[in-house]
């Protein structure tokens, strides 16, 4: 098996439990590098939350983020950048001041994070989860938000706001769902993780074929029909593990580490 490169998500793959990559993960992403694989990973999350907190990815020759929205290579920036554009921000904003004004909106730039309106405890709780130092987000008006580069939007899918927003907006921007189906996150729609992978691998000149891939939920989905070795956690969505050819243990077990040192030892999966 002639495997070129290696993709891998983080939260409920790379990831454990307690958001943390064990030492022996460490270990065999060190060897994984030094096999001279190329790595990759690619994450929903926003660069300040992947590059202070974990030594071991920015090891990673390119990492994707924000769903592929922003690719970095060895930390410069790479390739295509999809900011969500100024008229959907403004046509997002009127959407839910005519239908939902009492929504929460989170906005993810690549820096930062802002609100539309203070959160609750139990809002709040959706993104605190296995956050060390969590901040609540910075509150901003909506003419500031329009001002600025937003990569993603988060919102509550309660109420039949995600069946509405989907009939409006669906086929012009991404939408999906995130943290194991809520909240729903819209990003610009000429991005995916898998659009952003394809961009790197024809850089690398590596069939997909060529790739492996290791997910756990809805936006790898897209990544797992695009590489020739999708690998399911076994902690995974049944979606995903329909669509892998092999299901390796959960994150918290190793599951990644398990699959790649076999791989760089004996040439299979």
């Amino acid at each position: 098996m002639d495997i070129k490169a290696a993709i891998i998500d983080l939260d409920g793959t790379l990831l454990n439990s307690d958001k943390q990559v064990s030492r022996y993960s460490e270990m065999v992403l060190e060897k994984t590098v030094e096999s001279g694989m190329h790595l990759m990973i690619a994450t929903a999350r926003p660069p300040r939350m992947v590059d202070p907190l974990f030594a071991i990815v920015r090891k990673a020759e390119f990492i994707i983020y924000l769903n592929g929205a922003l690719i970095r290579r060895e930390g410069q920036p790479f390739g295509h950048c999809y900011p969500i554009s100024t008229v959907d921000m403004k046509n997002i904003h009127r959407f839910f001041r005519r239908l939902y004004p009492d929504a929460y909106l989170i906005y993810e730039t690549e820096q930062a994070w802002y609100a539309n309106r203070a959160l609750s405890p139990e809002e709040a709780a959706l993104y605190s989860r296995g956050q060390r130092d969590f901040r609540l987000p910075e509150i901003k008006s909506e003419a500031d938000i329009e001002e600025i580069g937003v990569y993603k939007i988060l919102f509550d899918k309660g109420g039949g706001v995600m069946e509405a927003f989907e009939k409006v907006f669906g086929n012009t921007l991404h939408v999906g769902y995130m943290l194991g189906g809520n909240p729903v996150e819209v990003m610009n729609g000429q991005m995916s993780k898998e659009m952003a992978a394809e961009e790197v691998l024809r850089l690398l000149d590596i069939d997909p074929q060529d790739v492996i891939v290791f997910g756990d939920e809805y936006n790898d989905t897209g990544l797992f029909e695009l590489c020739g070795h999708p690998v399911a956690m076994g902690n995974a969505i049944d979606a995903v593990k329909e669509k892998a050819k092999t299901v390796t243990e959960t994150n918290d077990n190793n599951g990644v580490a398990m699959i790649l040192e076999k791989l760089i030892e004996t040439g299979e999966v």
